[in-house]
């Protein structure tokens, strides 16, 4: 049985300390696809390695958990890792030194997952 599906792990109690996740910005994406139905992964933590490229995609629904399928999706940008680690689902992503909330800043080039 899949442990994180089967609520077997506390994410909040089983990662108790990580380094940050500190890459660069690569390519500035301007997509929102209200209608995508994108079926999130069930794992709550990823690995990100040095030297991949990732994309990050935002909804807007704050009830979205790992498992779901979230009806819109507004595409960010693609990122390439530059000191890799594990990201979890509660980890903020800071672009530039404001969170991605802030999605006005996204021509700087520094992002990092913490």
């Amino acid at each position: 049985m899949e442990p994180y599906s089967s609520m077997r792990i506390n994410v909040d109690l089983t990662f108790v300390k990580k380094k940050p996740i500190r890459g660069q910005v690569v390519v500035v994406l301007d997509l929102e696809l209200p209608e995508r139905e994108l079926h999130l992964i069930t794992p709550h933590s990823r690995v990100l390695k040095k030297y991949e490229i990732h994309e990050l995609i935002i909804t807007n629904d704050p009830n979205t958990k790992p498992g779901d399928t979230i009806k819109g999706a507004t595409y960010v940008c693609f990122f390439e890792v530059l000191e890799g680690g594990v990201s979890l689902i509660k980890d903020k992503v800071i672009i530039n030194g404001l969170n991605v909330e802030g999605l006005e800043v996204l021509m700087k080039f520094t992002c990092q997952i913490i």
